[in-house]
């Protein structure tokens, strides 16, 4: 009987772990935030020349720290052609 109940213990607490990855994920990187694409086919969540996607830019920390770390080559082909989108998605 006690194996039985952890079991279901191990399995409920399994279950709600995936959930929350997955909203996490969705949250943070669905394909629908990704509006603007640059020439080189990446995309990004802002288009810098909009000042509202300036704004929401400078306080989402979260994409913030991911532009600081990302090292695609597409970035700084668009940057070299005059687009500066932030909030790198693909």
């Amino acid at each position: 009987m006690k194996k039985l109940i952890l079991c279901l213990a191990i399995g409920t607490y399994l279950f709600a772990y995936d959930n929350s990855v997955k909203s996490y994920d969705e949250e943070y990187n669905s394909s629908k935030d990704y509006k603007y694409q640059g020439s080189s086919g990446a995309k990004y969540k802002y288009d810098m020349s909009k000042p509202m996607d300036k704004l929401n830019y400078e306080t989402d920390s979260m994409q913030q720290m991911k532009d600081s770390i990302n090292v695609d080559p597409r970035i700084q082909m668009d940057r070299d052609m005059g687009q500066y989108g932030r909030g790198y998605g693909r």
